[in-house]
């Protein structure tokens, strides 16, 4: 958010934090494809109804997600289901993924995750006519004290030690 204001102060910005939202993704019904229904618009009504009729409205939209299974996460694969089967934008609208995870670059790399991330990256491209920009956060810190936790797989001062040299 900072980003966008240091380019355009007066940027209208709204975080959606699709944790806070009962929706599912697409049900198949067709009801959006139908030749009287109404254009780009899903008919369920539910809590993310009008935040995907706004999408097409945007100037920009960039999602953001953690990366679970090497993938995107469940609400955000449910959401871009509903946003992009409706049809194509009337206009450009350009789009940014960030993806945080615990992995680092060469895990990322060695179990192919951009095999994953490639669909949701296209068809963004698609739906709103331009590649959207990939933006990769890698070895990301899961709590604040690991001391509170289990963690069997993840080490805090290896994290550690990776977040000092990787800022360098």
């Amino acid at each position: 958010m900072k980003g966008v204001h240091s380019v355009q102060e007066d940027a209208e910005i709204e975080m959606i934090h699709l944790y806070d939202y009962t929706y599912t993704g697409c049900k198949s019904c067709f009801t959006c494809q139908r030749k009287n229904g109404k254009p780009l618009e899903c008919a369920v009504c539910d809590d993310i109804h009008d935040i995907l009729k706004g999408a097409f409205d945007s100037d920009g939209i960039i999602f953001a997600t953690p990366i679970y299974f090497h993938d995107i996460s469940a609400q955000l694969r449910g959401f871009l289901e509903r946003l992009m089967y409706p049809g194509v934008s009337p206009k450009d609208v350009p789009t940014a993924l960030i993806y945080t995870m615990n992995a680092t670059e060469q895990q990322m790399e060695e179990f192919h995750f951009e095999t994953n991330l490639a669909t949701s990256k296209l068809f963004l491209g698609h739906t709103f006519h331009v590649t959207p920009e990939q933006i990769f956060a890698f070895n990301t810190y899961q709590h604040k004290n690991y001391d509170d936790y289990r963690s069997t797989r993840h080490n805090e001062a290896e994290k550690r030690a990776w977040h000092k040299r990787a800022s360098v």
